[in-house]
């Protein structure tokens, strides 16, 4: 499977329109024709399979590789979006969870997965994850044990709506300090109700 994430779709973001706040009211003539909800901008490339909005305060990242926004320098709260082919194998979003999920006890140390349920994203039927864990920097242990410095990480709260269409998949995911992690969920609600599969 790791050979499939590293084919994300994200195009890093080549247009410095984008980024620069497509609101509803914006004239750039490439955005003709794309009806953004009141109060969001698009981020991802015109070139993409989909139409990915944020609120309009975020701010767009294409440093990570993948499309993405963060809230602020000061809370990094994160919005991203990875997308790929699943090239020959048919699999739904419950079977992609399932492979998948393991791989997060290797990143964050305390993983748990908090709930599950079903959901639309796009018009299409996807799984909602919701899973908190410990981020280790370097420096720091995943034995359980605080790291060498005394800190034993950074508590992060996820939710990653996961939907596949035509052999691929989006991952679409929520991240957040725990502490900080209902302050802008309705922000990334709106963001699932708005994305569009073109």
């Amino acid at each position: 499977m790791k050979r499939y994430i590293s084919v994300f779709l994200a195009a890093l973001a080549l247009l410095a329109v984008i980024m620069s706040g497509c609101s509803s009211g914006n004239t750039d003539p490439s955005l003709a024709g794309i009806e953004i909800p009141a109060g969001m901008k698009l981020i991802s490339p015109l070139t993409a399979e989909y139409y990915l909005f944020v609120s309009e305060n975020w701010k767009s990242d294409i440093t990570t590789g993948v499309v993405s926004a963060y809230y602020s320098e000061s809370d990094p709260t994160n919005i991203c979006l990875m997308a790929f082919s699943l090239g020959s194998q048919n699999m739904s979003y419950e079977d992609y969870w399932k492979q998948y999920e393991p791989e997060f006890s290797n990143i964050y140390k305390n993983y748990t997965l908090i709930d599950s349920s079903e959901t639309i994203m796009g018009g299409v039927t996807a799984g909602c994850f919701i899973y908190s864990g410990t981020f280790v920097t370097s420096g720091q242990n995943t034995s359980g044990d605080d790291g060498e410095d005394g800190s034993a990480g950074v508590d992060y709260k996820f939710m990653s709506v996961v939907a596949i269409k035509d052999r691929n998949i989006y991952i679409l995911t929520y991240s957040a300090r725990e502490s900080a992690y209902e302050t802008h969920l309705g922000d990334f609600t709106d963001t699932v109700k708005a994305f569009t599969f073109k």
